[in-house]
């Protein structure tokens, strides 16, 4: 990216670092990934396994919904619920084990084998 680009915080810019436009994008992805094994992305489907990615990586909600521009945690909080509660089923599992593997077993409490 250009320094003297208007707009440096965005990722896709015209040559002058002005807003692309969408339509453009998209034209410029498809024609990109024709005859790939992911022709059927757009960049909405990018945007969501960027953030699907994230939140399964142990990011903070907080952290992504920044990432993704969104104005309210709330709207990443409620795009995203299948992921969270998948997080929350690992960290009940994870919790599960690592108490199992802690909790001494009826032997070891006897002081047996």
């Amino acid at each position: 990216m250009g320094s003297n680009f208007k707009h440096p915080e965005i990722v896709f810019t015209s040559s002058t670092g002005n807003y692309k436009d969408r339509s453009c994008l998209n034209t410029s992805l498809k024609r990109f990934l024709k005859g790939k094994d992911f022709e059927y992305l757009t960049l909405h489907k990018l945007r969501h396994t960027n953030a699907t990615l994230l939140l399964n990586n142990g990011i903070d909600l907080k952290i992504v919904s920044e990432h993704l521009g969104h104005v309210d945690i709330q709207i990443t909080a409620g795009t995203y619920t299948a992921v969270l509660d998948s997080s929350r089923i690992k960290t009940a599992e994870l919790m599960e084990q690592i108490l199992i593997e802690k909790t001494p077993n009826k032997h070891q409490m006897l002081g047996i084998g």
